[in-house]
C-alpha cells in the first residue's frame, strides 16, 4: 500500500510496521 504522505511513508518505515 502506498501512501499519499511521503513523510508519513517515511514514519511508517521508521516504525517498521
Amino acid at each position: 500500500c502506498k501512501y499519499v504522505n511521503e513523510k508519513l511513508a517515511v514514519k511508517v518505515e521508521k516504525l517498521g510496521k
